[in-house]
């Protein structure tokens, strides 16, 4: 993940990641106090991909970034994050 700090753009890029399931996608989320913003979700069969993001706050308010394999539609995290980052400048 590259960005910013005092910026609310970023982009997370991922590769070897097990393909994805039909219906399933890899959710990207930003943390801050056990709470779990979606900032988009990074959709590719062979296991890469790329997003390039935009949360509604500076990325330095946020604690982490985590991804978690979820449905096309979810509004919050359903299963354990497979990647989890904290976010530290």
């Amino acid at each position: 993940m590259l960005c910013d700090p005092d910026q609310t753009v970023g982009f997370i890029y991922v590769e070897d990641f097990p393909a994805t399931p039909p219906g399933k996608v890899y959710q990207v989320w930003l943390t801050r106090n056990g709470e779990q913003v979606s900032v988009g979700s990074i959709v590719d069969r062979k296991g890469e991909g790329m997003l390039v993001f935009h949360a509604k706050e500076a990325l330095s308010h946020y604690d982490a970034a985590e991804i978690t394999l979820e449905s096309a539609s979810t509004l919050q995290p359903t299963s354990p994050a497979l990647v989890r980052g904290s976010i530290t400048y």
